[in-house]
């Protein structure tokens, strides 16, 4: 009998000192935010919706100079998380000679017993039908001769959740006759339907700080105010990274 009370002093303290550990190492995450007297705001683009309404808000509540949005590359912004389909508008029609071949390198993750399928389309016209793989794998379209192309679409059709499993399309390069159809030759956008089967058709840009703009002004930020940031290199971290590139732009900017 006092071996077993013994053993319950025992684990009674190991309890206590492990919570006393625990919460003296949780109290750093909840110390009160001070806000510094500056007229320059930064938000990392990445933000969640309701960390930029609550940015919106504090912007608007007092009286900044700038909106600073950060950012670092990320290949996520070309993933199809639903069912629909990437728009790649081109800025100039593309003639093209000959018997032109579309190139598209995809990848997809696999959920209810498949991985993502999807459709190419040329000016609405549809040119091959493929099934990703779990790594990056590219696909060769024969196209008419002569064609001259405005647009290309991807079209994700089989996207699914099982339990913890998200299937997805990963749209990582497309070109035409090695003339790239990317974020910089094309307006690209993202057309879906959310759980209300309502289209939402977004447009999709090269970096989060790009979309955390585009964001803002529709909450009514003014664009002269905004100023977007990337980091173009990992130094350390992501958040590091875009802290020297935002202390590096207002140096070269003349910002105090």
């Amino acid at each position: 009998m006092r071996k077993g009370y013994w053993i319950t002093i025992a684990l009674l303290t190991i309890l206590m000192l492990a919570g006393l550990f625990f919460f003296n190492g949780i109290v750093t995450y909840l110390t009160p935010v001070k806000l510094l007297t500056t007229d320059i705001f930064v938000l990392e683009g990445w933000a969640h919706e309701y960390n930029l309404e609550s940015a919106v808000s504090e912007f608007k509540a007092h009286d900044y100079r700038y909106f600073i949005v950060t950012a670092f590359p990320d290949p996520a912004l070309m993933t199809m998380g639903w069912e629909g389909k990437l728009t790649f508008h081109l800025h100039q029609p593309l003639n093209l000679a000959g018997q032109p071949v579309l190139h598209a390198t995809l990848s997809g993750t696999w959920a209810a017993g498949d991985y993502a399928r999807f459709i190419v389309f040329v000016n609405d016209t549809a040119v091959g039908v493929d099934v990703t793989t779990k790594t990056a794998k590219t696909f060769a379209y024969p196209l008419p001769a002569f064609m001259k192309v405005r647009k290309v679409d991807v079209a994700f059709i089989n996207d699914a959740v099982d339990k913890d499993k998200d299937r997805n399309l990963i749209v990582h390069d497309l070109s035409i006759d090695h003339m790239p159809c990317d974020l910089k030759t094309c307006n690209v956008e993202y057309n879906r339907k959310n759980e209300a089967g309502e289209d939402i058709i977004s447009p999709v840009f090269g970096s989060y700080a790009l979309k955390a703009k585009h964001d803002l002004i529709a909450y009514g930020i003014a664009d002269s105010l905004i100023i977007p940031i990337q980091a173009d290199t990992m130094n350390k971290s992501r958040t590091y990274s875009t802290a020297l590139a935002v202390k590096n732009y207002l140096h070269r900017s003349g910002i105090d």
